[in-house]
């Protein structure tokens, strides 16, 4: 591993701070192109909700439910808990400016968190700088903030929790912990130490790696335990990490999507499908977490009465997250999709250089994109799943461009 101490620290500090002005500058132009008018939409509203109501000292409830009084198990903990800071310091402040405006900030952050990772990686600014302008003016990520969706403060916790532990040291308990926090804003991410278990496995580690990873696993999950506790005391059930699973599972795995092209591969909320009962006359003889299971059980029930049709839905799915065409037609949509397009084409050529960097990178990194493959073939495509890795490999993206262009220069 590089040693940043064969760097100027003032070097260091004017490379971070050019990625921060340059995020700070992408940031605030793609808000202020966002209209204040727009609608928000995803799950916007409500992590909202929940941020106004931890403002307000309601507790961690959602308004604008079948349940309103009721504490939720359905949205993750800590995308609200930190909207719920500035709905706080600035309780006047509209609903879109509070998502998008803290949105921003951890975007911004995220961008020098990626300049660190790659000093760490490479102990080369220049490369470094590269790649944290890269995820600065990166349109998706940008799209994502002017959204206010969750990615983006995954993104920030992973970064710093991917940072600590290539850092080393005590550094590598600390970053286990706070990467476990990911989990609580995108709950697939639970998978993580799984999978990137069996990617540690191709390097043979011996007894006392292994006692290491299984510290470092305990601590990952040691948020994700304490939520499921939480929610145990809420519905007598173990484990529940989010009552959406279901929904998620239901509305992703049905006639509707497999068979309508507009979303093949895709996820509609089981209203939207014909025949289903709305969600609205279930909870009048259901919680929560049994319209939670109910959902779950028809989407099992459907991937078993329909096992043969199978392959053509998962090909649906892997198209949606992994081939980067809009399905939605248009300037923008093709524009944000051709820089994803190039960046895939990065990450394609940068493998060679991928196997020279950190081991511990290669590990989380590669278990993260396992975790998003299994969560795509269970559930559902979407560029919102695939961005949550594929920023991550813009240290080896960055690295890649800058050997190729010092291999390409003439020799004397």
């Amino acid at each position: 591993m590089a040693h940043l101490s064969l760097l100027k620290p003032n070097s260091v500090v004017r490379g971070a701070l050019i990625v921060l002005a340059a995020a700070i500058a992408a940031n605030t132009i793609a808000l202020m192109g966002t209209s204040p008018r727009l609608s928000l939409d995803g799950d916007g509203p409500f992590y909202i909700g929940i941020a106004r109501n931890l403002a307000a000292g309601k507790g961690y409830v959602l308004g604008d439910s079948p349940w309103p009084d009721k504490p939720t198990m359905g949205r993750a903990p800590v995308w609200p808990v930190l909207l719920s800071i500035p709905a706080r310091l600035a309780p006047g402040i509209d609903d879109p400016t509070l998502l998008r405006g803290t949105a921003a900030f951890f975007n911004a952050g995220s961008a020098v968190l990626l300049f660190g990772i790659t000093l760490t990686l490479t102990n080369r600014r220049g490369v470094s700088i590269a790649a944290g302008l890269a995820y600065a003016l990166y349109p998706v990520a940008l799209a994502l903030t002017a959204g206010g969706f969750s990615e983006i403060p995954y993104v920030f916790l992973a970064a710093i929790g991917l940072l600590s532990i290539l850092r080393g040291g005590p550094g590598l308990y600390v970053g286990a912990l706070v990467l476990g926090l990911s989990p609580l804003v995108r709950s697939n991410f639970i998978a993580l130490p799984v999978m990137a278990g069996l990617v540690a496995l191709t390097r043979r580690p011996d007894a006392r790696q292994w006692k290491r990873f299984a510290v470092v696993a305990a601590l990952f999950w040691l948020p994700s335990a304490l939520w499921i506790a939480r929610n145990y005391a809420l519905s007598g059930e173990f484990p529940v990490l989010s009552t959406v699973e279901g929904e998620t599972l239901y509305g992703a795995n049905n006639n509707y999507v497999a068979s309508t092209l507009s979303v093949w591969g895709y996820w509609v909320f089981p209203n939207e499908i014909p025949g289903e009962t709305p969600k609205d006359d279930l909870a009048r003889t259901m919680s929560e977490r049994q319209i939670d299971d109910y959902y779950h059980r028809k989407g099992i029930a459907f991937l078993k009465a329909h096992w043969f049709e199978l392959p053509r839905l998962e090909l649906g799915k892997l198209v949606r997250a992994f081939i980067p065409v809009p399905w939605v037609a248009g300037w923008t949509s093709y524009a944000v999709f051709l820089f994803r397009g190039l960046l895939y084409g990065g990450i394609l050529l940068s493998l060679g250089v991928l196997r020279q960097l950190d081991p511990r990178y290669k590990i989380i990194v590669t278990g993260m994109f396992l975790v998003v493959l299994l969560t795509v073939l269970i559930y559902y495509g979407t560029y919102r799943f695939t961005f949550c890795v594929e920023v991550f490999l813009l240290p080896a993206v960055a690295l890649a461009a800058f050997s190729r262009r010092r291999s390409s220069k003439p020799r004397a």
